[in-house]
């Protein structure tokens, strides 16, 4: 299968899948190191969306 057959399935498939596949070529191209910090990083940056959904709630239901 060729990149680009396997990159026109991708839409296909469902959340989860895709989550499975980014995880895998990470564990191929990054060493346990450079994993950690880019897990940490995602981690931050999924506090810092929930953190601004919360506000925007927030303010949303005081208008």
């Amino acid at each position: 299968m060729s990149a680009t057959q396997i990159m026109a399935e991708l839409p296909k498939l469902s959340h989860e899948e895709r989550k499975q596949i980014i995880e895998q070529a990470m564990d191929l191209n990054y060493d346990a190191a450079e994993r950690e910090a880019v897990e940490w990083a995602e981690a931050c940056a999924a506090a810092s969306f929930q953190m601004l959904d919360e506000m925007e709630a927030a303010d949303a239901a005081k208008n």
